[in-house]
């Protein structure tokens, strides 16, 4: 062994070495001091995370990835006058700059990198300094994950290491949600309970499952890890219907429409199979909790009036009032050409929905969101990330070196988009948990398509062929 190899072993053992004393302690805390065991507990593990950073920096980024569901399960939880969801976001934002500066080539996605840009130049220094700040650093996460997960999957490993993180964040996230469920903290304990408080909103692990479903019906579309691909898409499909979500059901349906039309093009039954169990997944929770469904639904004017209900719901409640409040929003923030053209800043919907109607609710628009902030500049940039996003993933159905699977899985990728776009429109996705995993969904296709033919998607005896076809060709050439 060389010099530099030894030296190199010394500062593996040093750094696991402090990584083990720093864990210790936390533990210890935790054994000893009851009133700070959350605090160590979570300290315990940002230093684990810190300590897999250095010895595998691809594991450790996405590792942050298959932990939001838990964060999301103690999002109130304060460490030191942070939530732990912004711990959790400034740890990924360092791990993700320090990752992508050692780099020797970054691809910096266009897009978002300008809606960032114009946020921030129209918004962070009116009205408020900190929301600026917040809403800025999410959608600066936003671009790094993505450039991250896109150096990440180049290559055909590091695909099959983001398709196994989210395999991962799926089973961590069903486990939270079974957790918060049997505490009676989600979905009808929430829309039903007058018990139930703030901590039990569902419509964040309701946005994380649905865009999860994807990753996993992509393993399904390529035959990767059946099983556990149909049990997973099962369970989530169960977790959304249990959620009472509106706004979920609606994203859920366009992901499965999506799979529907790229189920059609793959020739394997099993493929079909992922549409049997989703249906029967859903028909179960469906008929179980149907009276649950029925009555949330009630209140828009379409169903309500199927029901029999829609006489007691006026236009203006409807969608528990969103209508209404979308209206009287767009009413203030379009009534001067100032207002129209460059916004009123961030954080303003906060304030109009105040004086409005004496609560500060926002918008829950992404569009309405950044319109009221930004004026039609700031609107026309995030239609524009969004249009970004749809060809990043249409560009591999375009690609006739991407094989029929890809392909395929290129046309659930904009049910997926779509989806989104409905999350978007009804409750507001692109500053909160759900998009970092789009952020990872679009980071996945665009490394994807560096690789035609060599995909994790393709079937391995296929990507063999290839390679032992070009190394002929290689040998024989003169």
């Amino acid at each position: 062994m060389t010099p530099r190899g030894v030296a190199r072993k010394d500062l593996v053992s040093w750094r696991m070495l402090l990584v083990s004393l720093a864990l210790s302690v936390a533990l210890g805390i935790t054994a000893t001091q009851p009133q700070y065991r959350s605090f160590a507990l979570v300290a315990a593990g940002l230093v684990a995370l810190l300590g897999l950073f250095f010895e595998a920096p691809e594991l450790a980024l996405l590792a942050f990835v298959v932990l939001r569901p838990i964060v999301d399960a103690f999002v109130y939880l304060s460490l030191g006058g942070f939530s732990v969801g912004e711990a959790w976001g400034i740890g990924l934002i360092a791990a993700s700059v320090v990752y992508l500066l050692s780099r020797r080539s970054i691809r910096m996605p266009t897009a978002p990198v300008a809606l960032l840009v114009t946020y921030v130049t129209l918004t962070f220094v009116r009205p408020s300094l900190s929301v600026a700040l917040t809403t800025g650093l999410k959608l600066l996460l936003w671009v790094l994950l993505a450039a991250v997960v896109e150096q990440i999957a180049m290559t055909r490993k590091g695909q099959e290491l983001v398709l196994t993180a989210m395999c991962g964040s799926a089973i961590v996230l069903l486990s939270v949600i079974a957790l918060v469920a049997s505490q009676g903290q989600f979905g009808s304990a929430y829309y039903f309970s007058r018990t139930a408080g703030l901590d039990a909103a569902p419509h964040a692990l309701t946005s994380l499952a649905v865009l999860t479903l994807p990753f996993i019906l992509a393993q399904i579309l390529a035959g990767i890890r059946p099983r556990l691909s149909f049990l997973l898409v099962g369970l989530l499909s169960l977790g959304i219907v249990e959620s009472f979500v509106r706004s979920g059901y609606l994203a859920l349906l366009a992901v499965l429409g999506g799979y529907l039309f790229a189920s059609l093009r793959v020739t394997s039954l099993r493929a079909k199979g992922g549409l049997l169990v989703i249906v029967g997944a859903l028909g179960f929770a469906g008929y179980r909790a149907q009276a649950s469904i029925v009555t949330r639904l009630a209140d828009l004017p379409l169903v309500g009036n199927l029901v029999g209900s829609g006489s007691t719901t006026s236009p203006g409640a409807a969608g528990s009032g969103r209508w209404g409040l979308w209206k009287e929003l767009f009413a203030r923030g379009t009534d001067t050409l100032s207002h129209i053209v460059v916004g009123r800043g961030a954080g303003a919907s906060f304030h109009l929905s105040a004086q409005a109607f004496g609560e500060s609710l926002g918008s829950h628009n992404d569009f309405l969101e950044f319109f009221i902030a930004g004026g039609a500049i700031l609107l026309t940039a995030y239609v524009s990330f969004l249009a970004w996003i749809a060809f990043s993933v249409t560009r591999l159905t375009g690609d006739p070196r991407q094989s029929t699977v890809v392909r395929s899985f290129s046309i659930l990728a904009l049910g997926s988009l779509l989806g989104y776009v409905f999350l978007s429109l009804t409750n507001g996705i692109a500053l909160a948990a759900g998009g970092t995993v789009m952020a990872v969904f679009v980071g996945l296709t665009r490394g994807m398509s560096t690789t035609p033919g060599e995909t994790v998607l393709d079937l391995p005896d296929t990507v063999h062929s290839s390679r032992r076809s070009r190394s002929l060709r290689t040998q024989t050439e003169p």
